[in-house]
């Protein structure tokens, strides 16, 4: 697994099975979660994800890509079972080349359908900084959420950012599919990246975690 670098991002990944929000001591605790999860088991997860070759446009390239235990440092009992069964949380990010666009994707396996639906609940509080990101987020607000086949209770959030290189925008998704929780983030300069963009990121993912099931 490839180790983070610094980009624009103004969010790293999304703790929504966690319990510490925007910290350093998070990532810490993501990077020796991952040490504890077997490669074999790590693989199997991250098969999940959507790869490069699924997204639109030339140039795009994975970053990174971690897997570790759902569930950390939460006492929900949602978290607990989870955490208790050994199930993952895997997410991959992109940057796409010859232009100043990046994307991750992130899905975290729950227990039960129900557990995935009140996990869903706590993605709006628990977005984690980039630690290394060169942009403040100068406004944010909720947005209708795009229609996405095969997703329950879609959440949509749009945020604008300012850094030395300019303006620019991150959009956010995120929603349930079977047991899992779903969480996709697009951000660019400017306005690289509309809502219809991440949709059709979004609709690819759903669809590959259908298709697994099968």
């Amino acid at each position: 697994m490839r180790t983070w670098r610094r980009t624009e991002l103004p969010f790293g990944m999304l703790d929504c099975c966690g319990g510490i929000e925007q910290s350093a001591r998070m990532w810490a605790r993501i990077k020796w979660a991952a040490s504890r999860v077997s490669r074999q088991g790590a693989a199997q997860e991250l098969s999940l994800l959507i790869l490069s070759n699924d997204l639109d446009g030339a140039g795009w390239r994975v970053l990174d890509q971690r897997a570790w235990k759902t569930g950390l440092d939460n006492t929900n009992g949602w978290a607990v079972r989870a955490r208790d069964a050994g199930l993952l949380t895997v997410w991959r990010s992109f940057e796409q080349s010859g232009s100043q666009r990046w994307l991750w994707v992130q899905v975290s396996r729950l227990a039960s359908r129900s557990d995935a639906d009140e996990a869903l609940r706590v993605v709006p509080e628990r977005l984690l900084r980039n630690l290394r990101a060169e942009v403040t987020v100068t406004k944010e607000f909720d947005v209708t959420p795009p229609r996405l086949d095969g997703a329950s209770d879609v959440w949509a959030h749009e945020q604008q950012t300012s850094g030395p290189k300019g303006d620019g925008v991150a959009l956010y998704a995120a929603f349930v599919v079977d047991q899992c929780v779903v969480m996709t983030s697009a951000s660019a300069f400017a306005d690289q990246w509309q809502w219809s963009d991440l949709a059709r990121v979004a609709q690819r993912q759903i669809d590959l975690l259908r298709a697994s099931r099968n």
